[in-house]
């Protein structure tokens, strides 16, 4: 079913059902059952360049990396040291962002992408490596000036801070910020050709998996859970945003597809510090016709008007999988939502918005 509506909504409850019905139609009878194939768009040779290994425990950033006997420690060492159409094999252990513990305010991603092409980064071994990060996140990339591509990620498990937030915690940070209360697990802003899949995501304050920016992404057959608690920026678990056509391509390009998500709620009321005092994206009232809003008192100012401002004190945001804001920048190419599991989220379980030419 292809929608070219503007705004389409699916309940958690009702996601359950849809979701675990496809499955069970397609055990036995498909081969596509929870897997995606994955085309990237450079001619890589991956065979050509030797991998690299990474050690949390028996590694050395002096070492070459080439072998499991001579490990990086770091993966950002790997990535850093990367020749062309490079693999990274990511083996069991514990990777922490740097001056792990020492602070609420840092900038220390796991691992950096931003300027990175052809790039494979994948687990190694039986036992999924553990991403685990206390600042903005853990595997970030991308910029509107600088996009990356073809990068897969694949067979990591990534760990935010949630359980050691409190919710006091978290309000007291509500205004100012602090990236220890909105790390997110994966965030590209900007690339194309980016295959996530067979990751698990959880207690991320902010988002597990987002891309911004992007086109022919596929994010698939992930567990993302117990996300989206403590941030204030209206986050949600699984998110495509003003994505940006690369090609006047019409297929399906983007992909959100076999994935479990659940847990995954907004504890915190939405804060935009750039929102004007009469501003709303939400309803129709006319906000600068109530004193009360210009003064921030909740009496008299209309619960749209309070929207993102220091005086909301509701939550309506928070989705599981959620597509939005890409009608306007994403002019060429269809996204494809399915086999998605969701449940126990927050507002609601799937969420198709301000977005055209969806297939669901």
């Amino acid at each position: 079913m292809i929608l070219s509506y503007y705004y389409l909504f699916l309940a958690s409850c009702c996601c359950i059902a849809s979701a675990i019905n496809s499955r069970a139609l397609l055990r036995g009878s498909d081969e596509r059952q929870l897997t995606e194939t994955f085309q990237f768009s450079s001619e890589c040779d991956y065979d050509a360049t030797p991998p690299f290994y990474v050690s949390a425990s028996d590694g050395k950033n002096w070492y070459d990396g080439l072998s499991i006997d001579k490990p990086f420690q770091t993966i950002q060492k790997a990535v850093d040291s990367r020749g062309p159409c490079q693999t990274i094999y990511v083996m069991e252990g514990l990777y922490r962002n740097n001056y792990y513990g020492q602070s609420l305010n840092h900038e220390n991603k796991i691992v950096n992408l931003n300027n990175v092409h052809d790039l494979k980064i994948m687990g190694f071994g039986s036992t999924r490596p553990i991403l685990e990060f206390d600042g903005p996140g853990g595997i970030f990339g991308g910029s509107a000036s600088s996009p990356i591509s073809n990068i897969e990620i694949s067979g990591l498990e990534i760990r935010g801070p949630n359980v050691n937030i409190s919710w006091e915690d978290a309000m007291q940070n509500r205004i100012i910020k602090r990236t220890h209360y909105n790390g997110r697990g994966i965030a590209i802003w900007a690339g194309h050709h980016i295959f996530i899949h067979n990751m698990v995501v959880h207690h991320c304050p902010a988002s597990g998996i987002r891309v911004n920016r992007g086109d022919y992404i596929t994010i698939s057959n992930n567990e993302v859970y117990s996300n989206t608690w403590w941030s204030s920026s209206a986050e949600s678990a699984v998110v495509l945003a003003t994505s940006e056509h690369i090609d006047e391509n019409t297929g399906i390009k983007m992909k959100l597809t076999y994935n479990t998500v659940y847990d995954n709620i907004n504890k915190v009321p939405y804060y935009n510090p750039n929102y004007a005092w009469d501003y709303s994206p939400i309803g129709n009232q006319d906000c600068s016709s109530f004193s009360a809003c210009e003064q921030e008192l909740v009496e008299g100012c209309p619960w749209e008007c309070r929207y993102g401002k220091k005086t909301q004190d509701y939550i309506i945001d928070g989705m599981g999988v959620y597509v939005t804001r890409n009608s306007d920048t994403y002019l060429y190419g269809q996204m494809e939502l399915s086999y998605n599991t969701a449940h126990g989220n927050g507002i609601n379980g799937l969420v198709f918005h301000r977005t055209h030419r969806g297939v669901v």
